[in-house]
């Protein structure tokens, strides 16, 4: 436990140090390389054990890797995982080819790990840099992001890989003028490592549904006495619409099996209640919402977009309760409560007030962080235990 505490708390000390550079880009640079290497060597430098995911496919796919003369013949190969036969030819060729051509160039397992999330925290930390909202703040991004996705990302690593490079392809969609082609080549190359990233083109539809905010139009329709902005509408419009699909989760099952993602269906055979658990960690980011909701709205121009996400995210949830996979479906739009959360407390400008939020948001991180990987042991990352060569 004290590794990722020391290691998240570290890796943020160094990127606030890099963002007090304004001017000396080679100092910046150096001591963000360094507050991203140090997640990555936590990642590089853990046991087998560590991860569900870890042992249940990376391990066996490197060692056959290490005994295939070429990758073509690796393909072929299967093996008896806890679920059943599993075959590498199932697995997206991006990754198979990384766990292939690292295997045989270094034969070093945790090479592989350190790479793979230097695959994952590169692409993170260069989307959250175009958000200029978060100048002098990617530091509490970041603690957002360890303490809420760090560990689960040291278990389903093919699909975080996805998540961090549609970040940062959304990053560029809605803080670059050329930023589409980026976007669809993100989504592109995220789809080669889990196939899940098709689920990117939502994000799309999202930004279409409420472009009004980047080309600066304000939108108002009236409905009899009372006047809506129209991105008012399209939030209310999704969460309806959200809710009427949730509860019919065969309707979830057909258009995830056109989407090639069939095998997510098989989670989400039952009925749908809310999770109590999701209710209790959305009260302080209600209550937050509750206290700066229109100064939040106003100041940022992305402020809906992040919204719907968080929205939808939390709906997605909901399917837990049929099966606690099903929840993965909506990390792609989790991830941006990294930004979310930061904006919402920059949004509060007396100093006082700042600090006190501020605190007050670390505890919750930590208590989330703590329940969820520490007293449930959800994606078996904790205790933390350091490779041992002669194993």
């Amino acid at each position: 436990m004290a590794v990722y505490i020391c290691g998240f708390v570290l890796s943020c000390l160094f990127i606030k140090i890099s963002e007090s550079y304004k001017k000396n880009r080679i100092l910046k640079s150096i001591f963000a390389s360094i507050a991203i290497v140090i997640p990555c060597l936590i990642a590089g430098l853990r046991f087998y054990t560590i991860g569900t995911d870890t042992r249940g496919y990376i391990k066996p796919m490197f060692n056959f890797a290490l005994n295939t003369e070429n990758y073509i013949r690796y393909l072929n190969l299967s093996w008896q995982g806890a679920n059943g036969i599993r075959h590498i030819d199932s697995f997206e060729k991006a990754f198979s080819l990384l766990v292939f051509v690292i295997a045989s160039i270094t034969k070093n397992f945790h090479l592989l790990l350190f790479v793979i999330h230097l695959l994952i925290l590169v692409p993170i930390y260069s989307g959250l840099k175009k958000f200029k909202s978060l100048n002098n703040s990617k530091w509490l991004a970041m603690l957002i992001f360890y303490f809420m996705f760090f560990n689960v990302s040291l278990n389903i690593v093919r699909q975080y890989i996805g998540i961090a490079i549609v970040f940062w392809g959304t990053s560029c969609l809605l803080n670059d003028q050329k930023g589409k082609l980026k976007f669809f080549i993100s989504i592109a190359i995220a789809c080669l490592f889990h196939n899940s990233s098709i689920l990117g083109l939502v994000i799309y539809f999202i930004y279409l549904m409420i472009g009004y905010n980047k080309n600066e139009k304000k939108v108002v329709v009236k409905i009899s006495q009372y006047r809506f902005s129209l991105n008012t509408l399209v939030v209310m419009f999704l969460i309806i619409f959200s809710v009427l699909i949730i509860n019919n989760a065969s309707w979830i099952a057909k258009i995830l099996d056109i989407l090639n993602m069939g095998y997510y269906g098989n989670y989400i055979n039952g009925d749908v209640h809310f999770v109590l658990s999701s209710i209790i960690e959305l009260l302080p980011i209600a209550v937050l919402f509750l206290l700066c909701g229109k100064k939040f709205i106003k100041k940022y121009e992305n402020s809906y977009f992040l919204i719907i996400n968080y929205v939808l995210n939390y709906l997605i949830i909901q399917l837990s309760s049929i099966n606690p996979y099903a929840s993965r479906i909506g990390y792609i739009f989790s991830i941006f409560n990294m930004v979310l959360f930061t904006e919402i407390i920059n949004t509060f400008d007396k100093k006082i007030s700042k600090a006190i939020v501020l605190f007050l948001l670390v505890i919750y991180l930590f208590t989330f962080w703590y329940y969820n990987f520490v007293y449930l042991g959800r994606n078996e990352t904790i205790p933390y235990v350091f490779y041992n060569k002669l194993l």
